[in-house]
């Protein structure tokens, strides 16, 4: 009894717990002044007691979803940021390697690793037939 009506929300109702109060919240808990607090008098405290909890926690939902809202925002956002620089980082990654690699098999002469070139036209793609100086189980056009 003394938790409920430490945490009810009503003042008139946490009142009766302090004695020095005591006359004054039961003044204010009887409405008709017959000098009893009946139940419907009682009801009504608890009653306004209840409005107030459900407006305290209200507000304090409130308050954690905008704090959820705010979270959420900046994560998103570091996370999409940090998805554009990954992006960025291997587009000019691929680029720099796929010059690289057409320059290194040009050098070469040979087309087996470069998917950006087809090969030349009557030539058997993905067959067995090794390069000159290649051992046998390597193909000449890799898939």
């Amino acid at each position: 009894m003394i938790d409920f009506l430490t945490n009810c929300g009503n003042k008139n109702l946490q009142y009766l717990l302090v004695p020095s109060r005591l006359e004054a919240a039961l003044a204010q808990l009887d409405s008709d002044r017959d000098g009893e607090i009946d139940c419907n008098e009682w009801e009504d405290a608890i009653e306004t007691a209840l409005r107030n909890k459900l407006a305290q926690r209200a507000k304090a939902r409130e308050a954690q979803a905008k704090a959820a809202a705010k979270e959420i925002a900046k994560f998103t956002s570091e996370f999409l940021n940090a998805a554009r620089q990954c992006f960025i980082m291997s587009a000019r990654g691929a680029r720099h390697s796929t010059s690289n690699l057409r320059a290194s098999r040009r050098r070469r002469g040979s087309y087996a690793v470069d998917a950006s070139r087809r090969p030349p036209p009557g030539s058997r793609a993905g067959s067995t037939r090794t390069t000159p100086g290649r051992s046998k189980s390597r193909r000449l056009f890799e898939p």
